[in-house]
């Protein structure tokens, strides 16, 4: 049966837009919602919590067996969809967090986010984005659907076809492409959906680089995007202007020769100086008893562009369950422009589950200690983070609960610093009586008083020093804190011993402190007092945060 579409875009009332041409109206959307320009690139208007402002976009279908319409509306500083109306008049809006208004009056929740992770909860048998059909031909019977339907998997999946076909197609020239020469439909293809994520660190990229022009920009080869169907991949920032349609809401400024990133930071609080970045400080344990219980599993961190692992350690290599898990990891920055997934999943085991085994002779116990019984899976949740979601909170500590499968509770403390720059610490054992020595100790990085947000560094306990050469670095599990310019400065605390068979000497008991510099890249170091012929350096080098961009460090 012959079935027609027309799209209509209504701004503060008024119909400004009016076509049956899918394209055309793609790009139309992209030059009414882009209020600056970045390489020739529509930007939408900078992100703000209240919202600028909003536009519908109105999908009409004409036909013979139906005809009708829904309403979308959008934010106009970053492309959510907020929510739908449909034909009867009722308003349905993604579930909001806590404590936070509706955004359409009237509205009722539809039972998840308009994230993709809450998005695909709903579609039966764990299926994913890759298993939904777009396309031009399947417009028309999802119009009809979310028209109408009040089964929530059937909502889920005509909400992802429209955010693809409308949200994702105006931000990405790929989509659009893609969308418009296979207009019988397809699903979803992997490529795809690891482009859209990145949308927020892209838009970065570029609006970074016009604030700061000098200052290199190239993704990690693990970072690399592969776009297949078009026989390239997004590396440079030449590749990114080749894909975006439109740019995020972000604003970048950089400070006069007078005025430090600090001062800048709280003259104009809505553009960036810095980078908003996460950090992970801790997992929280409680209530797990046993047979001296150990802990193994992973954490990993996806932003979108990049995958880190903050915790890694194998069944082989065990901890004790303490009151606290500490991340040994990332090598970089994380940085933090739309939506976060914090993966966690970790497992117990018992020392009453060791075994020794004897070497051939049988005469001595091998080193060796295997595990033997099944492990139990203690957590394996995802958090989520989205900075386009209002009322997601920046610069405060965040405890979010684990879902635990056994006894026992968990909770992780992180936090999303709005604006912040990324010091990398290096600890070099300076001077030392001896050629090599056993350390051990603590060393923690802080800038507020939150007792939960200290970054561990180094963390070893007396009979599990690590062996370090006069004049080499101490080997950290941490080495980039993320810190806000909202604070001057960057304290660390160290508290190293070393190890002696008779008796332990101290090492340094010191709280170091550096200020934040009045511009990037910089470095600078501090030498810790002389305790007994020992002594350490700390180095920290300042960069924004982009680990992937060649910024050069003056050491």
């Amino acid at each position: 049966m012959s079935q027609r579409l027309r799209f209509l875009l209504e701004i503060d009332g008024v119909i400004v837009e009016i076509t049956s041409d899918y394209v055309d109206f793609i790009r139309r959307l992209r030059v009414r919602l882009g209020v600056r320009a970045s390489h020739n690139i529509p930007a939408l208007a900078v992100q703000a919590d209240p919202p600028p402002g909003f536009c519908d976009i109105i999908i009409e279908v004409l036909g013979e067996a139906y005809s009708g319409s829904v309403r979308f509306r959008l934010r106009v500083d970053n492309l959510y969809l907020l929510g739908y109306q449909m034909s009867g008049g009722q308003w349905l809006e993604f579930d909001r967090a806590p404590n936070t208004e509706p955004l359409i009056n009237g509205s009722r929740q539809l039972g998840f986010t308009c994230s993709y992770v809450s998005l695909v909860t709903p579609l039966p048998h764990n299926q994913g984005l890759t298993s939904v059909t777009i396309g031009l031909n399947v417009l028309g019977a999802t119009i009809q659907t979310l028209a109408t339907s009040a089964i929530m998997s059937e909502r889920a999946r005509g909400l992802i076809v429209v955010i693809f076909m409308f949200c994702e197609a105006t931000r990405f020239s790929p989509v659009l492409d893609h969308i418009s020469n296979h207009r019988g439909g397809f699903n979803i293809p992997r490529w795809m959906v690891n482009l859209v994520r990145s949308w927020g660190i892209l838009s970065g990229a570029l609006l970074r680089a016009d604030a700061y022009p000098d200052e290199p920009f190239m993704l990690a080869d693990e970072d690399v995007l592969q776009l297949p169907e078009q026989n390239m991949e997004i590396r440079t920032l030449a590749d990114i202007v080749s894909v975006l349609g439109i740019l995020l809401g972000l604003c970048f400024t950089r400070p006069r020769a007078s005025m430090s990133l600090t001062a800048l930071n709280n003259q104009q609080p809505q553009c960036f100086v810095g980078l908003p970045l996460l950090d992970v400080f801790s997992i929280e344990i409680s209530g797990i008893s046993g047979d001296d219980p150990r802990i193994f599993g992973t954490i990993t961190i996806s932003n979108g562009l990049s995958t880190r692992i903050v915790y890694n350690l194998t069944r082989d290599i065990s901890e004790y369950v303490g009151l606290y898990i500490e991340p040994n990891g990332p090598p970089e920055a994380i940085p933090a422009y739309g939506e976060i997934l914090i993966d966690v999943n970790l497992s117990l085991t018992y020392d009453r589950e060791l075994r020794r085994v004897l070497d051939n002779d049988e005469t001595e116990a091998s080193n060796v200690l295997n595990r033997v019984g099944p492990a139990r899976i203690l957590v394996d949740k995802t958090v989520t983070w989205d900075a386009f979601n209002l009322g997601s909170p920046y610069d405060q500590v965040i405890t979010a609960p684990l879902a635990s499968a056994t006894i026992g509770s968990l909770s992780i403390n992180y936090v999303v610093q709005r604006n912040a720059v990324a010091a990398t610490v290096t600890v070099v054992l300076r001077e030392a009586y001896e050629d090599t020595s056993e350390v051990y100790g603590r060393i923690h990085a802080f800038y507020d008083s939150w007792p939960q947000a200290r970054s561990i560094l180094f963390h070893r306990k007396s009979g599990d020093y690590v062996s370090v050469e006069r004049g080499h670095d101490i080997p950290l599990q941490k080495s980039v804190v993320p810190v806000p310019l909202r604070r001057n400065s960057l304290k660390i605390q160290a508290n190293l011993t070393e190890y002696d068979p008779i008796a332990d000497d101290p090492i340094v008991y010191h709280t170091f402190d550096f200020p934040i510099p009045n511009s990037l890249p910089a470095s600078s170091f501090e030498d810790g007092p002389k305790t007994d012929r020992n002594q350490i350096r700390i180095m920290v080098s300042w960069t924004s945060g982009y680990s992937s961009s060649s910024e050069v460090i003056n050491k």
